[in-house]
Order: C-alpha cells, then structure tokens, then sequence
C-alpha cells in the first residue's frame, strides 16, 4: 500500500470527509463495537476466497456477551471501594482484569481512578502540578498525572493479541479525552511524548497457563503452531514490580465460561495441562469443570493480602 492511499484513508476518516466526529465517541461505545469483531477471525480459502467465521471458542458460546455498562461501572466501584480505607489509597491501586477483551472493564477503572485521583488532589492542594485549570476555573488533572495513573495502576491480560491492541488504544483515546490542544502542543514543543508505552501495562498471553506447561509436555520450547495456540504466560516476569509489592489489590471482569467437554475440542493438550499434576488449580481435578473456576483460582493467587476479586461468574459456583 503506497503512502498516498494511507493517507487519502485517513483524511476520509476526518472532517470534511467523514459526516462523523469520532473525538466525541466514547472509547466505551468503540470497545463494546470492537468486542463483536474479536470474536471473528478472516481467512483466504483457494487463494482466492476471503472469509470471516467464528473462532472455535466463541462457536462453542454461542456468540459474544458484553457486559451491560451499568455492571461494570458497579463492579468497579464496589470493588475499588472496598480497598480505599482513605482517599489517599486511590494512588497505590492496582487494578488488573485478567481477560480484558476489548478493556471495558479496565476502561471503567481508568475513569473510577482518574475521578477519585482528580478529588483527591483537588482536596489537599489546588495548587498541586497535577492539576490544571480550563478557561472557567474548573480542575482537571493534567496529562502527566493521566499517563502517570495509566502505566502505574491498569493493567491486562488477554490470549487474543487484537483484544490487547484493542484494550490499548481504547485507554489511550480514554487519556486523551478532555485534554486542551495547547497541553499537548506544549509536550511536543518539549520533544516529550504525547502518548505513553502500553507495553508492560496490556500483554498478550494466556492468563491460566503458566510456564510450567512446557514441564507437562516434557520439551524445551513449543513450536510455532502450539505456542500460537496455547500462549504459555508467566505474571511474575510480565510485571515484576506487582509483585514485589505483593500483587494485584483489584482483579476484576467477566471470564469466559467453556465447560472441560467443550475446550477438548479446540484445545485438547491445554485441558490436559489443567489436570496433570503440573497444573496449578485444584478445581480441574475432577471430571467436570469449567474455564471460570481457573480464573477465578488464577486471580487469588495474584491479590495481594488485602487485595479483592470482582467477578461476574455463574451462581452454581456458590451453591454446589
């Protein structure tokens, strides 16, 4: 593709060309539209023939479900309130959603921590560099103390590596929101950069499958297609510096739910990892379990000594 037409696609997307403002669009409503096309894959068939279909998993659900907005905002909250004992907590939470899709789980907890943080700073020192004021003296943070919140407090795991672009640039657009032209003009005449690295905030991997995988399969390494499948995950390595503070305080979203019968259809040697005596979990154990009961294993052993889990799970977990 030459730059001409890059370009020419581009402009198209901006007014005069495009009938739609997309600076007005709330990052939610593009992660709820982003979550449909995740659920497909595209290929060429004959060479020839481009198709769009399914992945095996989302078949075996039947569809994806987003979770209603009002859900998460309440999850959000009670989850994060449950770890502010005073308002000067807002600044050490760490927030992860271990299968964050298209992030709009995490897009709530970026918001749920840019208001608290605004209040917080607000009501110790006006005069705090966090802030800045608009043209009718309002309070905003600043992009500094956003991008700060951003790469210090969210953070993500999804196996689906457009689930993770996806999740990135939704926060992004999140961080850009509300930010004067002259801010940014003034970052750029200071040669700093207008947007942050999300590398070591939202990673690509499998959150229930660690490194000890490699020891159920008795190799070294994997080879491309198990490797692309399976995605080995190891938390420490990925975010080293949780866990040198104990962990994850909030783990938070909607895991996926695929009953043991239904994954050895797509991923037979990952539901053989799960109950060999290499795995980690004590709810594969038996003969018939779902996906959900790992990631909720999986989040515990992530929080920290106070730290919560805000799951939205099937209710039979609780009664059986």
């Amino acid at each position: 593709m030459s730059d001409e037409v890059l370009v020419q696609i581009v402009a198209d997307l901006y007014y005069p060309n495009s009938p739609y403002a997309f600076s007005v669009v709330d990052p939610k409503i593009l992660s709820d539209i982003y979550e449909q096309f995740l659920a497909k894959t595209i290929s060429i068939s004959n060479g020839v023939e481009v198709k769009t279909e399914y992945k095996p998993e989302v078949k075996i659900a039947n569809g994806v479900y987003t979770t209603p907005s009002f859900i998460v905002r309440e999850m959000v909250r009670r989850s994060a309130e449950s770890r502010i004992s005073n308002p000067a907590d807002i600044k050490e939470i760490k927030i992860a959603d271990i299968a964050c899709g298209s992030g709009i789980f995490l897009l709530e907890a970026y918001d749920y921590l840019l208001a608290h943080s605004l209040q917080y700073y607000v009501g110790i020192n006006k005069s705090s560099d966090k802030l800045r004021k608009d043209d009718y003296g309002d309070d905003f943070l600043t992009i500094e103390a956003k991008k700060e919140i951003l790469q210090k407090q969210v953070f993500g795991v999804d196996i689906d590596e457009q689930a993770v672009e996806v999740t990135k640039f939704s926060l992004l657009l999140k961080l850009l929101e509300d930010v004067p032209v002259s801010e940014i003009e003034a970052l750029a005449m200071r040669r700093e950069k207008i947007l942050p690295s999300l590398e070591g905030n939202i990673v690509c991997g499998n959150s229930i499958v660690d490194e000890k995988y490699l020891a159920y399969r008795g190799i070294a390494s994997l080879d491309h297609a198990e490797l692309s499948l399976v995605k080995p995950f190891d938390w420490k390595s990925a975010f080293p510096g949780i866990f040198t503070h104990g962990g994850f305080d909030i783990v938070i979203g909607n895991p996926p739910y695929t009953k043991i019968q239904n994954m050895v259809h797509y991923s037979p040697r990952e539901v053989g990892y799960y109950q060999s005596k290499f795995s980690p979990y004590l709810s594969s154990h038996g003969n018939n379990f779902d996906k959900y009961h790992l990631f909720f294993e999986r989040a515990i052993s992530l929080l920290s000594e106070k730290g919560c889990v805000g799951f939205i799970i099937p209710h039979k977990f609780m009664t059986h």
